[in-house]
């Protein structure tokens, strides 16, 4: 049931923040930039964030013993989660305007 109710957290999560990022991106973006926009950060978050947790795994314990080592885990993997949604949105916003500008 583990894994399963994991699955399930993160679409729960993740489908309501994809709404979100396409209604915004909607009012400032054509169709297919739109859900490029609420789409490609999304994952690219989801994957960087994958990508620091994996990264960091071996530098710590097998269990980490302390909230503040847990915190810490979390909030690197979270900052380039984060940092990599954010770079995904620039690309596809300057490739949209660089596109349509010609």
């Amino acid at each position: 049931m583990g894994p399963l109710f994991s699955l399930l957290l993160v679409l729960t999560l993740a489908v309501p923040v994809i709404l979100l990022l396409f209604v915004v991106a909607k009012l400032f973006l054509p169709l297919k930039t739109s859900l490029l926009m609420a789409l490609l950060p999304t994952f690219a978050g989801a994957v960087g964030f994958g990508i620091a947790a994996l990264a960091q795994a071996p530098f710590y314990p097998a269990k980490l013993q302390s909230e503040e080592m847990v915190a810490l885990y979390l909030g690197i993997s979270f900052s380039v989660g984060i940092l990599a949604a954010i770079f995904t949105g620039v690309a596809i916003w300057w490739r949209s305007r660089r596109v349509s500008a010609t």
